[in-house]
């Protein structure tokens, strides 16, 4: 019977990669990034509201920080958003992007709590690891494919 129980289990891995934009070890870098660049729960709804996050998204979040500020942490201010944009169904692939852009390209830490500034260091440090190893993968991929498919200088047929 184990072996069943592991057939489900990476069958339920590939549906989530399946609905996923994302690979999950991406998503959970920068579940545990954007929280420790972000200074206040106020401005970790700001980060994402600059990003083109839809603002429906954010509004009960403002409110409960508002409102009860106990109730709701910059964890899972960024777990819900990031979340959200992951999903294809709902096709935010560009905030996604934005968001990865930005955790990546964040090199001022002096907003970080002083306890939080090396990890959130390491955190910046591992996603642009992430992205690199992509982005050379996605390079390789088109130049194989250019190399497979030469250009014809204005011959037709």
């Amino acid at each position: 019977m184990p072996q069943a129980t592991t057939d489900r289990s990476r069958q339920s891995i590939a549906d989530v990669q399946d609905a996923s934009h994302y690979p999950p070890e991406l998503l959970q870098l920068l579940q545990n990034a954007v929280p420790l660049l972000c200074a206040s729960k106020r401005d970790t709804i700001l980060f994402f509201q600059a990003l083109g996050v839809p603002e429906s998204w954010l509004v009960d979040m403002l409110r409960q920080v508002e409102t009860c500020r106990v109730c709701i942490t910059k964890s899972s201010i960024a777990h819900d958003v990031l979340e959200k944009l992951n999903l294809k169904k709902e096709n935010h692939l560009r905030e996604l992007h934005e968001v990865v852009r930005q955790v990546a390209g964040f090199d001022d830490f002096s907003t970080c709590s002083p306890t939080d500034r090396t990890k959130a260091m390491g955190l910046v440090a591992a996603v642009r690891r992430v992205v690199d190893v992509k982005d050379s993968f996605r390079q390789d991929v088109q130049q194989h494919l250019n190399m497979d498919c030469p250009v014809m200088d204005g011959a037709s047929g």
